[in-house]
């Protein structure tokens, strides 16, 4: 996702210098569809925005109209949900600037027939993900994990992800499964 979507949405809201927004930009590969053309998939798809602004947080999904037009494409807005006070976030500013530079690596994993390392290339099916961290400060960043899998192990291979463990340390990381939670727990307010 482009970054000027994101910086039409801090243009939009009143904003301090300790408000801050993250992106997650879900694209569901080799989705399922129905004959009707229904997703099968309960899976989010989409772009949506986390935003920290004063005491308050929260969630919103955009999308693009006229994609396939570049001189007419459009963002829209979707509805604005007003996190529950309850949901803690001990995210600071300056913690969102030091997710721009942390990074997910890839899966790789030490072969046990002939001691080599790899890489585990996602499937056709999983899920790709782009994350963009921003306050004031910064102008925010994409980062793109297409070649990444977040996860421990595969159910297909015994041998663990050697990244696992910085990434799992990551705010991003940190972020990226909060965020998911977040909108899973709001599919249905999202129309979806």
């Amino acid at each position: 996702m482009p970054v000027a979507p994101i910086d039409s949405v801090f243009e939009s809201i009143r904003v301090s210098d300790n408000d801050w927004l993250i992106s997650l930009s879900i694209e569901q590969a080799g989705t399922i569809y129905d004959s009707l053309g229904n997703m099968l998939s309960e899976s989010p798809q989409g772009t949506f925005l986390l935003l920290k602004v004063g005491g308050d947080h929260f969630l919103q999904k955009i999308w693009f109209k006229n994609f396939d037009k570049p001189f007419e494409t459009k963002v829209v807005f979707g509805k604005r949900l007003r996190l529950d006070k309850n949901i803690s976030f001990d995210y600071s500013a300056d913690s969102i600037l030091l997710a721009n530079k942390e990074w997910i690596y890839p899966f790789v994993y030490k072969s046990d027939t002939d001691s080599a390392y790899n890489v585990l290339e996602p499937s056709d099916h999983e899920p790709y993900y782009s994350m963009c961290f921003k306050t004031l400060k910064t102008d925010g960043s994409n980062l793109f994990f297409t070649e990444t899998s977040l996860s421990k192990s595969k159910v297909f291979l015994s041998n663990e992800n050697l990244n696992y463990r910085y990434n799992s340390s990551t705010f991003v990381y940190r972020s990226f499964i909060k965020m998911l939670s977040l909108i899973k727990g709001n599919m249905k307010a999202f129309g979806m």
